[in-house]
């Protein structure tokens, strides 16, 4: 069931009216079984896959912090063991499953893929780098495990967040869980904000540039001018930006009024002035994990075996594992893996001018330097965004028309498409720029006039948004993953 479907509002709005009438306590169990419900929309084999790895993290954390435990580490590895190995079973058996049916079947051994493939439960991706966060910080002390089934539970299948984040660290989400809410008129506003700019990213924008998105660019790119695939995919990078912050505006806004706040996962990210500020913005909780269980370990790791800062290794070798972490997350493919890679060059590169920075350059850029940062790091970033969409030859053809400056081939975008498209990318910026200059609250701390104003032209942009489509929006991106 999409977040955005009729379906999906009643279904909030009956939780919502039952949540209001209710006591802390049952408020939760209320919202754990809206949870398993929600999943069960799904089919109820996902139920089934969630409700088992949710009990077998439960026990294990509890052993992992047990008191005179010996083996804590063993469990903790089990447990790590038990999430990765769901992961790569369910969501990556298409890569790896040929190659061990033909091995098998080498040895004589008969052996179908189809008796062993199951579905991809949505979310899961989410549901796992969550778990992991959760055993590695019980291990660590930094958080304690929770007593309740009921509440770790609902801690690990919150329904507002568990399609496609934000990933909650227990030491954050869990007291709000766990204390009763209060949802005043404040929290109210705020969060009805929160629903209403992400449904205009993802209804207006994200969608509405999905509509006009040139799909043949990015499967025959030969064939088409540079002008053409460049704006195709400055287009696309605003399309898979609007969807996914759209998606967390949303849910956000909807456990906002259930007076429990989520963490922001988007902050203006395309007014980076580095890859470092991007990765601080972009899917905030995501690389918040890759830095805290990738990057961090891994550059401490290095630096006790006599590396120092300074040395290739530790410039390297950190943020291209972690950029390979973050594109084996998403999905296993070249296309994917090369993504990761122009990332963590272009972080390489800027940990090499910041070495070099700190003998010379010793003050902060002009504004002027900063607007150019923003808009190189900008560049980029669009340009990185091609295999991310597409497989390596693909890709590899893509850059070699967009760099070749070639007018020849298909180049013609019609003049309404193309203002429309342009219209969406300014209407995101519009969105964008108030919030990187005063924060995600800017719409709420308007005058009552301006508030009115806005409110109206979100509810025509929606409402034209909506009449555009002939049927069901399509699914948020992330969703995928």
């Amino acid at each position: 069931m999409s977040i955005i479907s009729v379906g999906f509002a009643l279904f909030t709005c009956v939780v919502l009216l039952l949540y209001y009438i209710l006591p802390h306590r049952q408020q939760n169990y209320l919202l754990l079984a809206a949870s398993l419900l929600f999943l069960s929309f799904w089919s109820y084999q996902v139920v089934m896959i969630f409700v088992f790895l949710t009990l077998a993290n439960y026990l294990v954390a509890r052993r992992v912090r047990q008191e005179d435990n010996k083996h804590a580490r063993v469990f903790l590895w089990i447990g790590i063991a038990l999430n990765l190995f769901s992961l790569a079973y369910l969501k990556y058996n298409d890569f790896f499953f040929p190659y061990v049916a033909y091995y098998l079947r080498k040895t004589g051994v008969a052996f179908s893929l189809e008796g062993l493939k199951l579905l991809l439960p949505v979310g899961l991706s989410f549901y796992v780098v969550q778990a992991v966060a959760y055993l590695l910080d019980i291990f660590k002390g930094v958080a304690r495990p929770v007593a309740s089934l009921a509440d770790f539970a609902l801690f690990m299948l919150y329904f507002p967040k568990l399609i496609s984040g934000p990933i909650e660290r227990s030491r954050d989400l869990m007291p709000k869980l766990e204390s009763p809410r209060v949802v005043n008129w404040g929290c109210l506003e705020r969060s009805f904000s929160l629903i209403v700019v992400g449904l205009v990213r993802k209804l207006v924008i994200a969608d509405g540039l999905f509509l006009l998105f040139p799909e043949r660019t990015f499967i025959e790119p030969q064939r088409f001018s540079a002008p053409h695939l460049m704006s195709s995919v400055l287009f696309y990078a605003f399309m898979i930006y609007n969807d996914f912050a759209g998606y967390t505006s949303i849910v956000r806004g909807i456990s906002g009024l259930l007076g429990i706040e989520l963490s922001h996962n988007f902050n203006t990210p395309y007014f980076s002035r580095n890859f470092t500020e991007f990765w601080q913005r972009w899917h905030i909780t995501l690389s918040n994990w890759l830095r805290d269980y990738i990057f961090m370990p891994l550059t401490r790791g290095l630096l006790r075996r006599g590396f120092d800062s300074r040395h290739p290794l530790t410039l390297i070798l950190p943020p291209f594992v972690t950029m390979f972490v973050s594109a084996l997350w998403h999905n296993a493919s070249g296309g994917m893996l090369l993504w990761g890679g122009l990332h963590a060059l272009c972080q390489v590169i800027e940990r090499l001018f910041a070495l070099w920075r700190k003998k010379g350059m010793q003050h902060f850029p002009a504004r002027w330097q900063q607007s150019l940062a923003i808009l190189l790091v900008f560049a980029l970033t669009v340009l990185a965004w091609v295999p991310f969409r597409m497989e390596i030859p693909i890709a590899l053809q893509f850059y070699k028309e967009v760099f070749r400056f070639s007018l020849s081939g298909e180049m013609s975008i019609p003049a309404l498409v193309m203002w429309i498209s342009l219209f969406l990318v300014a209407l995101s910026l519009m969105i964008d720029l108030p919030q990187y200059r005063r924060g995600e609250s800017v719409f709420v701390q308007q005058p009552p006039l301006v508030k009115a104003a806005l409110i109206n032209i979100a509810i025509v942009l929606l409402t034209i948004g909506i009449a555009a489509h002939l049927k069901a929006p399509p699914p948020f991106i992330y969703q995928a993953f």
